[in-house]
């Protein structure tokens, strides 16, 4: 209490949806996070926001899979894999109930790490800034903040709102950090005992 500030939907609120303060909603992720926010919160649990090369790992892994699931099948809503926009239109948001979904509730797009979401549901804030590619990246998984401007910061995963190019474990975006958005959430990383 005190250290995290109230997350909002101020700068898009999903067509609607809001953000999850309702007891429903209590078992999905948690949105309309700022990295600022993201950042604070995994701090405040002990843990951190992963580089992108961690997120990146966790979810391609060894063989570079195309989805967080593998290469196949295709994500769709029926086949359990990711809550995204199969349809196109707003009232395709999260497979069809207009946002996301409970956490962990598409079993089958588990990535090969075990952690589940990384293929939809909501965006992801890392640490790292962003950067057009990778060149000059560190060779070491660490975050690149070096020459940050703090424009943007990178964003991971796709969301309920994105179609299924967005959930491929290459893609990626750069909003501002201050974006408060209702696909915007956080994935803490914290080291093993």
């Amino acid at each position: 209490p005190g250290t995290c500030t109230v997350p909002s939907v101020a700068d898009w609120d999903g067509g609607g949806w809001g953000v999850n303060r309702s007891p429903d909603r209590r078992d999905h992720p948690q949105n309309g996070l700022t990295w600022e926010q993201a950042r604070a919160y995994c701090a405040w649990t002990g843990a951190r926001l992963p580089s992108e090369a961690e997120w990146e790992y966790a979810a391609k892994g060894p063989v570079h899979r195309v989805y967080p699931w593998g290469d196949t099948p295709a994500p769709t809503c029926a086949n359990e894999t990711a809550v995204f926009d199969e349809a196109g239109t707003v009232a395709g948001y999260g497979c069809g109930t207009g946002g996301t979904w409970p956490v962990g509730s598409k079993a089958a797009g588990a990535a090969w790490s075990g952690a589940l979401d990384l293929g939809g549901n909501l965006w992801e804030w890392v640490e790292d800034c962003w950067h057009t590619d990778y060149t000059g990246a560190p060779g070491d998984g660490a975050a690149w903040t070096e020459g940050c401007t703090l424009s943007a910061r990178v964003i991971r995963g796709g969301a309920f709102h994105n179609g299924a190019h967005a959930l491929r474990s290459a893609y990626r975006n750069g909003p501002t950090p201050s974006a408060r958005n209702a696909s915007h959430g956080a994935r803490c990383l914290r080291p093993l005992p």
